[in-house]
C-alpha cells in the first residue's frame, strides 16, 4: 500500500513541475508556412484548379466575425443577417465581381472576383473568397507595394507573395472553413487598395514563378516595409525615435498581459533591459523586473508591443512624426531609460526600419530596383540561394 502512495505522490510531482514549465508568453500570429515540395505543390494547385480562399476581415481587419453581410452583385442588393436560416450561401455571380458594401478598405467597399461563400456561426458571419491565385495576387502586391515603385520590385513582390501564399496550400490558416489565408497583414494584406496596370503587368510578367532553395522546398518568403541596408539610408524610417516620458504603470501592465503574461500587480518599475537579440541585432528578449517580480519578453513582436504606451508617436528621421498604436516601428533598437528614486520613470528608444526585418525590405526593393537591379537579383540578394521555379505545369 506505502508503495502505491509514494508511486501516486511520484506522478503529481511530475505534473506539477510539467506544469510549470508551460511558457507564460505566446506571440499571436500565424501558423508558421509549413514546408513543401516542388512537385507537391503543383499536386495541390492541381487539386484547388489554381484557386486560393481567403477569409475576409472585418472592416480595419478587426475581426473575422461579421453581425451583418450586405453584398451588391448581379444588379441587385443582398443583405444576411443573423435571421438567415441557412448555415452556409454560397454566392456565384452571373457577372464578374461581388461587392462587399459591409466591409470599408482604404479604397472604399471592395469587390472580390470568384465566389464568396458565407458561413453562419454563432459568433457571426465568416466570409470566404475563393478566387485564382494569379487574381488575388494582382490585389495583393498593390496593397502590399505601392504600384508607383519600379516594375522590378513590383516584379520581386509578385513573386514573394506568390510564394507566400502558396506555402499555406499545405497548411491552411482556416482549416475549419477550407481557407488557406485571410486578407490582412497576419498573412499578406488582400484588396484593401484597389489594383493597378503596373501591379497586374507585375503578376502577369511572373505568372507562376515561386521561390525554392537547392532541395526544391519552397522558401518562406516574409517581406516588411524599411530596413537598414545602404540602399534604404535616404527613407525616413531608415532611423527614428521614441520617448515615453512618463511610465505609466497601469498601461505597462496591461501591455504585458496583450503578449501573454501571467502578471501580478506593481507599482515600480526597476529594470527595463534588452538582455538578449537575434539577427541583424534585433531585440529578442526584454526584462521588465518590478517591485513585485520580474517578466520576461520574447520576440520583437511582442517587446514592440510592451514598449508601445499607445499614446506617443514616433519621430522619424526627416522629422515627420508617425502614432504608434499598439506597436513600436520595429525590433532593431537601442533602449535607454530614466532613472529616479522610485524606479523608471520613462525610456527612450533610437531605433531603425520599420517592419519585422524578415526577409525582403520593399523600400529596399524600390531603391535596388531604380539602379537597376532585376527583379531576380534583388530576390537572389535578400533570400540567399534561392532560385525561381514555375508552379504551373509547363513552365
Amino acid at each position: 500500500m506505502k508503495k502505491l502512495i509514494y508511486v501516486f505522490i511520484f506522478w503529481i510531482a511530475a505534473l506539477f513541475l510539467l506544469l510549470l514549465m508551460i511558457p507564460i508568453s505566446k506571440e499571436e500570429l500565424p501558423p508558421e508556412p509549413s514546408v513543401i515540395k516542388y512537385l507537391d505543390l503543383i499536386d495541390l494547385i492541381e487539386q484547388r484548379n489554381g484557386t486560393i480562399r481567403v477569409v475576409l476581415k472585418t472592416t480595419d481587419f478587426e475581426d473575422v466575425f461579421h453581425e451583418k453581410v450586405e453584398l451588391f452583385y448581379d444588379n441587385q442588393d443582398v443583405v444576411f443577417d443573423m435571421n438567415c436560416q441557412e448555415s452556409l450561401y454560397h454566392i456565384e455571380p452571373v457577372e464578374r465581381g461581388i461587392t462587399v458594401k459591409s466591409i470599408q478598405r482604404t479604397q472604399g467597399n471592395p469587390t472580390y472576383l470568384g465566389t464568396l461563400d458565407i458561413y453562419k456561426t454563432e459568433e457571426g458571419f465568416v466570409l470566404v473568397n475563393e478566387v485564382s491565385l494569379e487574381e488575388y495576387l494582382c490585389s495583393v502586391v498593390p496593397s502590399e507595394m505601392p504600384a508607383s515603385y519600379p516594375a522590378e520590385a513590383l516584379k520581386a513582390q509578385a513573386i514573394g507573395a506568390r510564394t507566400y501564399a502558396a506555402l499555406f496550400y499545405s497548411r491552411p490558416g482556416y482549416p475549419e472553413y477550407d481557407a488557406h489565408v485571410d486578407d490582412s497583414v497576419m498573412y499578406q494584406v488582400y484588396n484593401n487598395i484597389a489594383t493597378s496596370p503596373e501591379a497586374i503587368g507585375a503578376v502577369e510578367a511572373t505568372a507562376g514563378l515561386i521561390l525554392c532553395d537547392s532541395e526544391k522546398q519552397l522558401i518562406p518568403t516574409y517581406y516588411y516595409s524599411t530596413g537598414r541596408t545602404e540602399f534604404e539610408r535616404e527613407e525616413p524610417w531608415y532611423a527614428w525615435e521614441y520617448s515615453v516620458e512618463a511610465l505609466d504603470i497601469s498601461v505597462l501592465s496591461e501591455r504585458l498581459k496583450a503578449v501573454g503574461t501571467d502578471v501580478q500587480p506593481f507599482s515600480s518599475v526597476h529594470t527595463l533591459e534588452i538582455v538578449s537579440r537575434g539577427e541583424e541585432n534585433v531585440a529578442a528578449e526584454l526584462l521588465v523586473g518590478t517591485d513585485t517580480g520580474e517578466y520576461h519578453v520574447y520576440s520583437e513582436y511582442n517587446i514592440r508591443t510592451v514598449l508601445c504606451n499607445g499614446q506617443a508617436d514616433a519621430i522619424k528621421q526627416d522629422g515627420t512624426t508617425y502614432f504608434c498604436k499598439t506597436l513600436i516601428p520595429s525590433g532593431f533598437i537601442e533602449l535607454t531609460c530614466m532613472e529616479g528614486e522610485q524606479g523608471i520613470l520613462g525610456y527612450h528608444i533610437t531605433g531603425g526600419g520599420f517592419g519585422h526585418g524578415n526577409g525582403m525590405s520593399q523600400n529596399g526593393a524600390k531603391h535596388m530596383a531604380a539602379n537597376g537591379w532585376t527583379a531576380q537579383e534583388i530576390l537572389e540578394f535578400y533570400y540567399e540561394g534561392c532560385r525561381i521555379d514555375s508552379m504551373y505545369q509547363g513552365g
